[in-house]
């Protein structure tokens, strides 16, 4: 591992971009403690009822397949820990980046990008709490990475407007209102709809794939496609409801 020069001789401790931590958090909801979709619910043919304009009674079927009769076009299970990742991802910034008010470990818990390399902002900088209603960030030891570590904690979706003078970067921690709760409420939706997004992508990527792959059936595009629809409102579902504990939260 290359390290910055001024940090060859420090003792840092990495934190992986893509690693994905298990959280203890008192607002996510318990189905997150079993994400995945049950398949034996989609296995069979379902029979699915609705009425004609004429008022007689049609029978549409829809057929979901298991990832076993798609294992030589496209693998599903893969395509769901991806978007399951999505959901994970999304938990985890509302643990870190989405809360009321602040104080050091919330700083602590902020990584800067350094050399492509991720490192905390406690071992960059010394954090320390003044009062009761500011938080300084000591760059002496690496002044070069003000910048960075300004950038940071502006981005960190508690509206927080960092000031520096010389090495010290001084935040003052916003009045906890109405208003403030409602702006982080509303930047945790934003997060929400680019979870959506992404899990849209994942779907859409991998209909092209199996689409392309040669000797494809018609039957077996179809099921893979209606599986990955399943997949896609199945975490849609379990994101809205992260976002909705996560607002609760926020708003009271």
């Amino acid at each position: 591992l290359l390290l910055p020069n001024l940090l060859r001789n420090t003792v840092v401790q990495i934190v992986p971009v893509f690693s994905i931590p298990i959280l203890q958090t008192s607002y996510l909801p318990t189905c997150l403690s079993s994400l995945s979709v049950d398949l034996k619910d989609y296995t069979d043919y379902r029979t699915l009822k609705s009425k004609s304009k004429k008022g007689k009674t049609q029978m549409k079927i829809r057929e979901v397949i298991r990832p076993r009769d798609a294992e030589e076009v496209l693998d599903l299970l893969e395509v769901e820990n991806e978007m399951k990742k999505c959901v994970l991802f999304l938990q985890d910034a509302y643990t870190k980046e989405f809360k009321v008010g602040a104080d050091l470990s919330i700083f602590e818990q902020m990584t800067i990008n350094i050399e492509n390399d991720q490192y905390p902002l406690n071992e960059i900088g010394q954090i320390s709490k003044p009062t009761q209603r500011m938080i300084v960030v000591d760059m002496e030891s690496f002044p070069q990475y003000i910048k960075e570590a300004e950038a940071v904690i502006r981005d960190s979706n508690m509206n927080l407007n960092p000031n520096t003078t010389g090495t010290l970067i001084k935040v003052a921690i916003p009045q906890v209102t109405a208003e403030y709760r409602q702006l982080v409420a509303k930047k945790a939706k934003e997060r929400l709809n680019l979870c959506n997004e992404k899990l849209r992508n994942i779907k859409a990527m991998n209909e092209k794939l199996a689409k392309n792959h040669e000797g494809l059936t018609e039957n077996l595009e179809h099921g893979i496609k209606e599986q990955l629809s399943v997949y896609l409102e199945h975490y849609k579902t379990k994101a809205m409801e992260v976002y909705k504990a996560k607002e609760k939260e926020l708003l009271h």
